[in-house]
């Protein structure tokens, strides 16, 4: 049996890095799925994500929040988790909402449950206590 050529080995580890490279790629795309502004103009909720900056806009102030976010977005369903460094309500300032999420064409549904819980919403439904948004992209 022949050994493989320097040639095979360098186009084998290519394709291997390649493959690699496209992999991390669509999972960089599916982070940035987020991207923009969302809104709900009849009940005024709207969430404007900016790198990995959330900024939730309520209808009232005491409800409105800005944080960081991380995403999971290989989980199904696809996992986000929001710390609020500000709050119109102090008492969830420093803490984490856990959700879930989906987005379909122009359609963002987020299940967020209270900021400090540690249990994550299973469903798009507002039974065991999450709340859940349908915004629209906006920009």
């Amino acid at each position: 049996m022949s050994k493989p050529s320097n040639k095979t080995i360098f186009f084998g580890v290519l394709i291997i890095g390649l493959f690699i490279f496209v992999v991390c790629l669509g999972q960089a795309s599916d982070t940035n799925e987020l991207e923009g502004i969302w809104k709900d103009p009849h009940q005024g909720w709207s969430f404007e994500f900016n790198g990995n900056n959330v900024k939730i806009t309520a209808p009232s102030p005491e409800m409105s929040m800005e944080g960081t976010f991380t995403s999971d977005p290989s989980a199904d369903p696809k996992e986000i988790d929001i710390k609020i460094s500000k709050s119109g309500s102090p008492q969830y300032q420093g803490r984490t909402s856990l959700g879930i999420y989906k987005i379909e064409d122009i359609l963002l549904t987020l299940a967020l449950s209270e900021p400090g819980s540690n249990d994550r919403p299973q469903a798009f439904s507002t039974s065991g206590g999450a709340m859940v948004f349908r915004v629209s992209k906006i920009k």
